[in-house]
């Protein structure tokens, strides 16, 4: 029990003599694994010091739900429930044993006795006392930031549900009269088959973000892919955008063999990001696509002369809701990209480069 003491900071400049004198106030207690120590709420007249095992804090944030958010994990030699010692109040969160724990138990008379006869004990507690509330705040800061983009994404995932419902009869009239068209007039062909693709890729894009909102794994079409037809298509699509824009758009395929993906959802997350750059570039330039074989992967990359992108915002350019100097933007597209991407067991990096923004997907050959 000494050893575990000495590497309590509120003890560690006691002598030996004392540490035997504080040993004697001490029980030792054992939970099992998942076994709850103590609930929010209740009375608290005792704090625990780790000696074997591992210790989850929990906050509850809802009471209707009963929904908790992890504040903080305690290993070996680490101690909760401090603040019982110092104020008569009931528990601020919960602890249970994340695996069988061998704990230290000190009741707070005795905790109070030990203060008295050595003072500067009590000083050294409230020290860690402020900085474990300071680190709590942090934490309870962030807890709160990820239930608000989560009640985003239930409030988009709902409208996103009910939009679906809503455009897809207009879709499949739309699909029907351009396949009437066509059949009536065969040479305006091309043409209904851009309608026809534009009017799919527009019932994908809502899909897409009722998936992502739902964080459902999404269903994939894996098929062998020639890149070459792979990136005709992608520059076929964005050519009008392009010229409007007047931006130069270059594609350099290395990889002959097929790659195998889902190819039309793969087709959306270039798309976006080819537009994305688009749409930042300011002036003038070029956007250059190119495939690689890297490794065991096809690293598809895209990369653009526009104004990069801002530091601040590289480390946390995937998340939801992420978006500056698009008035229109949602924030969702290079999310939604990301998850794409991952349902793959792929990965996406943004970086920029001396001359503009790059992105790197890495597909798996063999997925």
């Amino acid at each position: 029990m000494l050893h575990i003491l000495r590497h309590v900071d509120f003890f560690a400049d006691l002598k030996e003599a004392e540490l035997q004198n504080i040993a004697g106030y001490i029980q030792e207690v054992t939970f099992s694994a998942d076994e709850q120590i103590f609930c929010e709420g209740e009375q608290g007249n005792c704090f625990y010091i780790i000696a074997q095992g591992r210790v989850e804090i929990m906050k509850q944030i809802r009471e209707d739900l009963d929904e908790q958010a992890e504040l903080k994990t305690f290993e070996r030699y680490d101690y909760f429930g401090e603040m019982s010692l110092l104020e008569n109040t009931v528990r601020s969160a919960s602890a249970k044993s994340l695996t069988d724990t061998a704990l230290l138990r000190l009741y707070k008379d005795d905790f109070l006795q030990v203060c008295l006869e050595h003072p500067h004990i009590l000083f050294c507690l409230i020290q860690t006392i402020s900085a474990r509330l300071r680190h709590s705040n942090e934490q309870f800061a962030r807890v709160v930031n990820s239930l608000i983009k989560k009640n985003k994404m239930a409030a988009i995932g709902s409208a996103a549900a009910k939009i679906v419902h809503d455009i897809k009869n207009p879709i499949t009239v739309t699909i029907l009269t351009a396949q009437l068209v066509e059949s009536l007039h065969p040479e305006t062909g091309k043409y209904m088959q851009k309608i026809i693709k534009q009017t799919e890729t527009l019932n994908d894009m809502v899909r897409e973000i009722l998936d992502f909102a739902r964080g459902e794994h999404i269903c994939l079409d894996i098929q062998p892919n020639l890149m070459d037809d792979f990136l005709q298509d992608i520059t076929e699509s964005l050519e009008p955008l392009a010229k409007d824009l007047n931006v130069m758009l270059n594609t350099d395929n290395r990889v002959e063999a097929p790659v195998p993906f889902d190819a039309r959802r793969m087709r959306r997350v270039v798309i976006n990001i080819v537009r994305n750059a688009m749409e930042a570039m300011s002036e003038p330039g070029g956007i250059r696509i190119e495939t690689d074989i890297e490794d065991d992967h096809c690293r598809l990359s895209i990369i653009d002369c526009g104004p990069g992108i801002p530091e601040d915002l590289l480390a946390t350019i995937f998340e939801p809701f992420v978006t500056r100097g698009k008035k229109s933007g949602t924030g969702l597209g290079l999310a939604i990209s990301q998850k794409i991407v991952a349902d793959h067991n792929g990965r996406i990096k943004a970086s920029n480069w001396e001359n503009g923004a790059r992105f790197d997907i890495w597909l798996p050959l063999n997925p």
